[in-house]
C-alpha cells in the first residue's frame, strides 16, 4: 500500500548550513548521513517519476536529498507499461536505475544493444548535450564493458564538461583494452592524452613508456620511463620500474646501475634482488648471479617465484645457479 504523504524528499533547511561550534571538552563525532542520492536514467523524457506515491519529477533525474530506507519507485507514461522498482536509498550513497519504459502493445520489453545507446549518445554528442551523452555512453558501457570507443567519446565528453579525473579515468581504461589487445600504438595515443591533461603523470609516463617498448619504440620508451623517475626519483617503486625497462630493453649495464641504488628494499619486494641477478648473469658475472638469486629465493613468495619464471633469461639464470652449487 502506497502513502501518498509521506515525502521522500527532505527539504532544505537554512540551518542546516551553519556550524555548530561545540566546547572541545562536549565535541562529539560527526553525525553520519541522513540522506542519500537517487539517480534516474529514463528512455522517456516526459515519463513522470513517483516515490511513494509522491511526484518528484520527469525522464532523468538525480534527487541528491533522498530520505533513507525503502521506498517504492514508479514511471509512468501514458500508452506504455508502467516501471516498478522497489529501492533502497543507504546514507551517503547514490542509488542508480535504468528505467526503460516500452509500449504497452509490446509483450515484452525492447532489448536495448551496447550500439542503441552508443548511437543515441552520439546524437547527444553532436548536439552538444554532454551531460546526456555521457549517460548513454555509460549504458552502452553496461551492456559491452569492452566497447572502447564509448570510453573514449565518453572522455572527450567529460573533458568538454570540465571534469578531468572522469575524463583520465575513460582514458584509462581504453588503453588497458588496447594494451590487452596487443594494440600498443593506440594505447601509446590514450596515454599521450592523459599527459595533456595531467603532466605530471608519473604513472601515464611508465604506461605510456611500456606500451612503446612493447611496440619496438625502445629509445622512446625509455625516454617516458626517465620522466616518469624525474617527476619523482626519491621513489624507489618508480626507479624500479625504470631498471625493468633498460632490462627489457638489453640496457643491463644500466639497469644494474638503478637496481643496485634500491637493493636494500629487496627484502620487501625481491624481485629487485631477481632482476639483478638477470643483469649479472647477462653482463657475464655467474657467480654474482647466483648470490643475487640465493636472496631472491630467501624472500620471495611462491607467486613471485612464480611470475619472474616468465621473464625471459630466467630459465639461464636457474640453469647457472644449479650448475653453480
Amino acid at each position: 500500500m502506497l502513502i501518498a504523504s509521506l515525502s521522500p524528499l527532505i527539504p532544505f533547511d537554512e540551518s542546516m548550513s551553519e556550524v555548530a561550534i561545540a566546547d572541545e571538552q562536549t565535541a562529539e563525532a560527526p553525525p553520519q548521513p541522513t540522506v542519500g542520492t537517487l539517480r534516474i536514467k529514463c528512455n522517456l523524457e516526459d515519463a513522470v517519476i513517483t516515490v511513494n506515491g509522491k511526484t518528484l519529477g520527469k525522464g532523468s533525474r538525480t534527487f541528491r536529498r533522498m530520505k533513507l530506507g525503502n521506498h517504492l519507485l514508479v514511471i509512468k507514461r501514458d500508452d506504455y507499461q508502467d516501471f516498478e522498482q522497489k529501492i533502497t536509498i543507504a546514507p551517503g550513497k547514490t542509488s542508480e536505475v535504468i528505467a526503460i519504459l516500452v509500449p504497452e502493445q509490446e509483450e515484452k520489453p525492447v532489448e536495448y544493444t551496447a550500439a542503441d545507446y552508443f548511437a543515441q549518445a552520439e546524437d547527444f554528442f553532436k548536439k552538444k548535450n554532454y551531460t546526456e551523452a555521457i549517460g548513454y555512453y555509460t549504458l552502452a558501457l553496461a551492456r559491452d564493458p569492452s566497447m572502447v570507443a564509448a570510453y573514449l567519446q565518453r572522455a572527450d565528453a567529460n573533458q568538454l564538461k570540465g571534469n578531468k579525473l572522469n575524463a583520465r579515468s575513460d582514458l584509462r581504461s581504453a588503453a588497458d583494452i588496447y594494451m590487452n589487445a596487443a594494440q600498443y600504438k593506440r594505447a601509446v595515443e590514450c596515454y599521450g592524452k592523459i599527459i595533456k591533461l595531467s603532466p605530471r603523470s608519473v604513472e601515464a609516463y611508465q604506461m605510456r613508456g611500456w606500451a612503446k617498448i612493447y611496440s619496438g619504440d625502445y629509445q622512446s620508451g625509455i625516454e617516458d620511463m626517465k620522466k616518469a623517475l624525474d617527476l619523482d626519483s626519491k621513489n624507489w617503486r618508480v626507479r624500479f620500474e625504470y631498471s625493468r625497462a633498460l632490462h627489457a630493453t638489453n640496457n643491463y649495464k644500466d639497469a644494474e646501475k638503478h637496481l643496485k641504488k634500491i637493493q636494500k628494499h629487496g627484502e620487501e619486494a625481491p624481485e629487485i634482488l631477481a632482476f639483478l641477478a638477470l643483469t649479472k648473469l647477462s653482463r657475464g658475472n655467474d657467480s654474482d648471479a647466483r648470490k643475487y638469486y640465493r636472496k631472491f629465493l630467501k624472500f620471495a613468495s611462491s607467486a613471485q617465484i612464480a611470475r619472474m619464471s616468465a621473464v625471459a633469461g630466467w630459465q639461464r639464470l636457474t640453469a647457472a645457479a644449479e650448475a653453480g652449487n
